[in-house]
């Protein structure tokens, strides 16, 4: 994949990768439109596709916020007010079965992709 090329009002940016990194994805706006998020991808020993390990952030002023913890970032989402972005503060976590999205908590269900409708087990008759 390519560099990533964030258009601004007045400029724009072309963004280097990391050391290390070969993609970006999940390129996404804060509501406010001021910061810009993606994941960075990294090469990984174990699987035949480079995993997600780091969470980007950019302001509109270009400074850069970096959040890792050594795990794979599957998915992310900003808060509808943006102010995780702008403080980078952890607000829930959660480990469970990802199956059980109503056990999960808002913050989590929000990122999660749409359920599609499951078919049945059997045909009715």
């Amino acid at each position: 994949m390519g560099q990533l090329r964030l258009e601004l009002a007045n400029q724009i940016i072309q963004q280097p990768k990391d050391s290390g990194q070969v993609a970006f994805e999940q390129v996404a706006l804060s509501p406010d439109r001021r910061i810009v998020g993606w994941v960075a991808l990294y090469p990984n020993c174990c699987t035949s596709y480079p995993i997600p390990l780091r969470l980007v952030l950019r302001q509109a002023n270009g400074d850069r916020m970096v959040i890792e913890n050594e795990l794979p970032i599957w998915q992310g989402a900003f808060a509808s007010d943006g102010r995780s972005a702008r403080t980078g503060q952890v607000l829930d976590s959660v480990d469970v079965d990802s199956s059980t999205s109503t056990a999960l908590p808002a913050c989590a269900r929000a990122a999660m992709p749409p359920q599609s409708a499951k078919p049945p087990l059997f045909n009715e008759r």
